[in-house]
């Protein structure tokens, strides 16, 4: 069996420790896995048994080698994934297209399930040219085949299932792992493009949908969600108009600056656009919080504001849910010359008094 080990001990600690834990695995000789803080980050095995050309698969994919690192070092060799390895899930060590050896990463079913902690944009009204969704995970998920797998999405008016969402190779997580991206064709949302000519839109105007996210998604230590999600949505016409701060509505008292967008934009880049400077140029420090599904930001200074002039700072990169950004609409006209000068940032100003 393989040894599962968190730091350098006895094999006979480990066989005791495995057997404790309940290991339940059908790994060979040869192979020892190494965690940290409970994750599996990396694998050793004998010079006897390969050499460095080997490579690491996932057993439901012997394709393509997992990405990493392998070292020598005196009798042995160790690989370390680019992202560690997923509980319950076995790996197989190849080289030269033969088998050399398997294992299979330690699952502890004691552990508390992963849960979908959110799907933004939040709302449920949605327009027809909607280009993100984002999934919040309470856990870091696995690695493990296409996140698509594990997501369905059925127009509630033909009853059939449609494919919505952008395949890509490398899929879009944030650096924790516990919020993917996921991008609507982009292609098949701008006008004339060949996609949106050939395939249509993803969405329709007037039709429902419901997006299902499977139980069977697991965490990376391969825990599963244990039932499934639902959102139900509604479409309604493009959303073709950039944005324009011009059109927010500020309400400042020396607790709260409070600040109405009048309709929702991207949750992630808006948590993240916004700064205050007072009249010296300095950045006021608080809290930013995004509510009414992220249609209205909420600004709580750490100390209550002092009397006097502000300036809300905001990236231009900000975007509504159509990608809409404060630079020029998502489906720009290429032939048109926008007169509008492009910048890094916008700002409102407004006085405390």
């Amino acid at each position: 069996m393989v040894h599962h080990t968190f730091t350098k001990t006895t094999k006979v600690f480990l066989v005791v420790f495995c057997f404790l834990l309940s290991c339940k695995t059908e790994n060979k000789e040869d192979i020892e896995v190494i965690y940290q803080s409970g994750k599996a980050v990396s694998i050793t095995y004998s010079s006897q048994l390969a050499t460095q050309k080997a490579k690491v698969f996932l057993s439901t994919n012997l394709n393509t080698p997992l990405l990493g690192s392998y070292n020598f070092k005196g009798d042995d060799y160790t690989f370390e994934p680019v992202v560690p390895f997923s509980a319950g899930i076995t790996y197989i060590l190849k080289e030269n297209g033969e088998q050399k050896s398997s294992f299979t990463i330690y699952k502890n079913d004691d552990v508390e399930a992963p849960t979908l902690i959110a799907i933004y944009p939040s709302t449920n009204t949605l327009p027809e040219n909607l280009l993100k969704m984002y999934f919040q995970f309470s856990k870091p998920m696995q690695e493990v085949g296409s996140a698509l797998d594990f997501i369905k999405v059925t127009n509630n008016n033909t009853g059939k299932e449609v494919d919505v969402f952008l395949e890509l190779n490398t899929e879009l997580w944030n650096k924790e792992h516990t919020r993917l991206t996921l991008w609507l064709d982009p292609g098949r949302i701008k006008t004339d493009l060949i996609p949106n000519k050939e395939k249509g839109l993803p969405i329709l105007k007037g039709n429902e949908y419901t997006l299902t996210i499977d139980s069977n998604w697991g965490d990376a230590q391969g825990n599963t969600l244990g039932k499934p999600y639902q959102k139900t949505f509604n479409v309604v016409e493009r959303d073709v108009k950039m944005l324009h701060i011009e059109d927010w509505e500020l309400l400042v008292n020396l607790d709260v600056l409070t600040v109405h967008f009048k309709e929702p934009l991207d949750g992630v880049l808006a948590s993240k656009s916004f700064h205050i400077e007072n009249s010296n140029k300095d950045i006021v420090s608080g809290d930013f919080r995004l509510i009414n599904q992220e249609q209205t930001l909420k600004f709580q200074p750490e100390h209550p504001f002092a009397l006097g002039e502000y300036t809300l700072v905001v990236q231009s990169k900000l975007e509504d849910l159509a990608g809409n950004n404060l630079n020029h609409p998502f489906d720009k006209d290429l032939t048109q010359t926008n007169s509008e000068k492009e910048t890094e940032f916008k700002a409102i100003k407004f006085t405390v008094d």
